[in-house]
C-alpha cells in the first residue's frame, strides 16, 4: 500500500466513510444470521446438549445407587439365626400375609374333604376295604383340586392389594433396567440413552433383591403363624410403607432414564427468549463479516503507516485470527461441554436441571471469547521479542513464573474444577513453549538475512 498523506478534513471524511461500510456489512451480517437464527442456535445449545446428557445420566445412576444401598442396608436375604437385619421375621410375614391367608384357605377348603375321607368306614361299613380306599383317594383329590382353583383365583386377586403388589413390581423394575441396557447406543447427544454397561451392577443387585424376596415368600409360606397372630403383631410393622417408599424413588428414576426427549432450556420471561435470540445473532453477524469489518478499517489505518509496519500488520493479522478461531474451536470441542458437565453435575444427584437460556448464552460466549484470546499468547511473545522488550532467554528464564501464572489465571477464567482448569493450563504452556519456539526461529532467520545483506 502506498504512503498517502491527507488533511485532517479529509481523514475525518475517510473515517466516516470506512466506519458507514462497516456498518452495513455488519447490518448485512445480522440480517443473515437472523435468516438462518434456528441452525445458529442449535449449533451454540449443542454443548448445554451434550452437558446436559452427560450430567442427567450422571446423576440418575447415582440415584439409583443410593436406593440400591437402601435396599441393601434393609438385609432382605434370611440368614440361618432367622433375622433380616433392618426388619425381623414378623415383619415379613406381615408383607407376605398373603400367603398366610392362602394357606389358612387351602386349610379350610381342604378341611370337610378330609373329614368326609376318614368317616367312609363308618359310614360305608359293607364296602369292601380297596373300593372303600378308591373313594377316599378321590375325594381328597376333589378337595385338592378345588383348593387349587380357589388357590389360582386368590392369586390373581391378591395382586391388586397394594402389599402384593410389591414383589410384582420390583421385578417389573428389573425387567425395565434389562430392557434399557439392551437398548442400543444412541449417538445423538440432544437424546438420553446408551445406558449399556452402566446398569449392569443395579441390575445384579436388583436380581438378588429380588430372589430374596422369593426366598422371604417361601419361608413364611412354610411356617405355622396364623393370619390371627399375624394381624395382633404385625400392626406396628413398617415394612410396607418403607418398601414402597423405595418403589416410588425407583419408578422415577427408571421413568427418567426412559425418557427421551431433548434437554431443553428455559426462560423466564417473555423478552429473554427474543433478546437471547437476537444476540446470538448479533454476535454471529459480527463474525461473519468480521473479515469485511478489519478490511474496512485496514483501508483506514494503512494508509497512516509506513511499509514496514503495514507488512508486520499483514504478517501478524491473519495469525492472530486463525489463533483465535482455534482456541474458539478448542472451546466449543473441549473445554466448554467438560466445563459445562461439571457444573452441572456439581450440586449432587437430588438437585434437578434446570438452566436458563440468558444465563447460559452468556456463559458460552465468554469462554469462547476468553479462548480465542488466550491462543494469542504466541503472537504476544513474537510482537514483544520482535521489539527488543524480552528475548528469547528471557522468555527460557521467566518459563516457570509463566506456567504458574498460567495455572492461576485458568483458575480464575474457567469453572472451579481441576479438569476445565487443566484444559486451559496445559494449553497455555504448550503455547508458551511454541511462542519461544518461533521467536528463535524468527531470530535465527533474521540474523541469516542480516548475514547475507552483508556478503
Amino acid at each position: 500500500m502506498r504512503e498517502v498523506r491527507m488533511t485532517f478534513g479529509q481523514h475525518l471524511e475517510e473515517l466516516r466513510k470506512r466506519i458507514l461500510f462497516a456498518l452495513l456489512y455488519v447490518v448485512v451480517g445480522v440480517v443473515v444470521a437472523l435468516a438462518i437464527e434456528k441452525p445458529l442456535m442449535q449449533i451454540t445449545l449443542k454443548p448445554h446438549q451434550q452437558a446436559f446428557r452427560k450430567a442427567q445420566k450422571k446423576k440418575l445412576l447415582e440415584r439409583l445407587n443410593t436406593h440400591l444401598e437402601d435396599l441393601r442396608a434393609i438385609g432382605v436375604s434370611p440368614d440361618d439365626s432367622g433375622e433380616g437385619g433392618r426388619f425381623s421375621d414378623t415383619d415379613w410375614q406381615v408383607l407376605f400375609k398373603g400367603e398366610v391367608k392362602r394357606k389358612a384357605v387351602l386349610r379350610e377348603l381342604s378341611a370337610p374333604f378330609e373329614s368326609f375321607a376318614g368317616k367312609l368306614e363308618q359310614l360305608l361299613p359293607s364296602l369292601p376295604q380297596e373300593e372303600r380306599a378308591l373313594f377316599e383317594e378321590a375325594y381328597r383329590e376333589q378337595g385338592a383340586s378345588l383348593a387349587a382353583a380357589i388357590d389360582e383365583r386368590f392369586a390373581t386377586l391378591g395382586e391388586f392389594e397394594s402389599v402384593s403388589e410389591i414383589p410384582r413390581r420390583f421385578k417389573t423394575l428389573e425387567n425395565n433396567l434389562r430392557a434399557l441396557k439392551k437398548d442400543s447406543v444412541r449417538t445423538d447427544d440432544f437424546l438420553l440413552g446408551g445406558w449399556g454397561e452402566d446398569l449392569e451392577k443395579p441390575i445384579r443387585e436388583l436380581e438378588e433383591f429380588n430372589q430374596s424376596l422369593d426366598s422371604r415368600r417361601e419361608k413364611v409360606s412354610a411356617s405355622e403363624i396364623t393370619i390371627e397372630k399375624l394381624e395382633e403383631v404385625g400392626s406396628d410393622s413398617e415394612i410396607e410403607a418403607h418398601l414402597l417408599g423405595s418403589l416410588r424413588g425407583l419408578d422415577e428414576i427408571v421413568e427418567g432414564m426412559q425418557a427421551t426427549e431433548e434437554a431443553r432450556i428455559m426462560v423466564i420471561s417473555y423478552l429473554e427468549q427474543f433478546y437471547t435470540h437476537l444476540k446470538v445473532a448479533i454476535i454471529f453477524g459480527l463474525l461473519l463479516t468480521f473479515p469485511f469489518v478489519l478490511y474496512e478499517a485496514w483501508k483506514f489505518v494503512g494508509a497512516g503507516l509506513y511499509k514496514s509496519e503495514q507488512r508486520y500488520v499483514l504478517t501478524f493479522l491473519p495469525f492472530s485470527m486463525a489463533l483465535f478461531a482455534l482456541g474458539a474451536f478448542f472451546g466449543y470441542t473441549i473445554l466448554i461441554p467438560v466445563a459445562l458437565t461439571f457444573l452441572a453435575t456439581w450440586g449432587g444427584s437430588d438437585i434437578d436441571l434446570a438452566f436458563t437460556l440468558g444465563n447460559y448464552i452468556g456463559l458460552f460466549f465468554t469462554l469462547t471469547l476468553v479462548l480465542g484470546l488466550v491462543f494469542q499468547t504466541p503472537l504476544v511473545m513474537v510482537f514483544l521479542n520482535r521489539t527488543g522488550i524480552v528475548s528469547v532467554q528471557g522468555f527460557r528464564k521467566s518459563r516457570r513464573m509463566a506456567i504458574l501464572i498460567g495455572f492461576i489465571s485458568s483458575a480464575f477464567l474457567t469453572p472451579p474444577d481441576p479438569f476445565s482448569l487443566l484444559l486451559m493450563a496445559c494449553p497455555l504452556v504448550l503455547l508458551y513453549e511454541i511462542g519461544i519456539l518461533v521467536c528463535r526461529l524468527m531470530n535465527l532467520a533474521r540474523k541469516k538475512n542480516d548475514e547475507e545483506e552483508e556478503d
